[in-house]
């Protein structure tokens, strides 16, 4: 197995259903991984199931996908792909006992590209003292933190599954900072989201996924106007 130079992510008619619920329905998308990418869509449109297949946590029951070459359906490569991606699940899991300084020495200690220096900077900017449990953080705190373990890492593909979730906008407006930040130091963020302003706001491109397809696949700089990509997701959605 050998990792692509020129990182992209390839999909082929992926098809993933729930009992009667069809969450990917043939799905195709070929992306080079660079920059930040907006993952749009509706609740319930496949955007967690997508990434979770993409990481080789959940299978398909038919198609194919790819990542930095490394085959998302292969066990083995599956999990270089989890070693090599920094991702945050959108239930943000966490080791409760455990204290928030133990949480990033644990970090430290599985991934190779963890920056203490990029850890230290991002818990003072959310003041997260590094002595309390995780227990005995705030919900919110506890999302802050689990983006922390992420963006923490200098991993050339970020992946964050509905980031902006139980933050208030202050810490919103602090987290789309640091996903700049993380893509100014060379990784790409694709994060998922389905608040459009957000990411008009920060996306170099968005993906449009909408009842288990992708039906969109543009850059960011064709949306000049602050209503463009608004109306843009609206018509595509409202064509299916």
């Amino acid at each position: 197995m050998q990792v692509e130079t020129t990182p992209t992510l390839n999909i082929s008619a992926l098809t993933k259903t729930y009992s009667s619920f069809q969450a990917l329905n043939n799905t195709t998308l070929t992306l080079d991984l660079s920059g930040i990418i907006g993952l749009l869509g509706c609740n319930g449109a496949g955007k967690s199931t997508l990434i979770r297949i993409l990481l080789g946590i959940t299978h398909p029951d038919s198609g194919t996908a790819t990542v930095c070459g490394l085959d998302a359906l292969s066990p083995a490569e599956a999990l270089e792909i989890r070693k090599s991606v920094a991702y945050v699940a959108e239930e943000k899991a966490l080791y409760k006992d455990f204290t928030v300084g133990q949480m990033t020495a644990f970090m430290r200690n599985m991934y190779s590209d963890w920056s203490d220096s990029r850890a230290d900077k991002l818990l003072r900017t959310w003041d997260i003292p590094r002595n309390k449990r995780v227990a005995a953080l705030s919900r919110g705190t506890r999302t802050k933190l689990a983006l922390i373990l992420g963006l923490a890492r200098s991993a050339r593909l970020i992946i964050l599954d509905e980031p902006t979730e139980g933050l208030d906008p202050v810490a919103i407006e602090q987290l789309l900072a640091m996903i700049e930040n993380a893509r100014d130091n060379g990784s790409c963020v694709l994060f998922s989201c389905h608040h459009l302003a957000e990411v008009q706001r920060i996306a170099d491109r968005v993906v449009v996924l909408h009842q288990g397809t992708i039906r969109g696949n543009r850059e960011v700089s064709e949306f000049p106007n602050p209503n463009d990509l608004h109306k843009y997701f609206l018509g595509v959605i409202s064509a299916c």
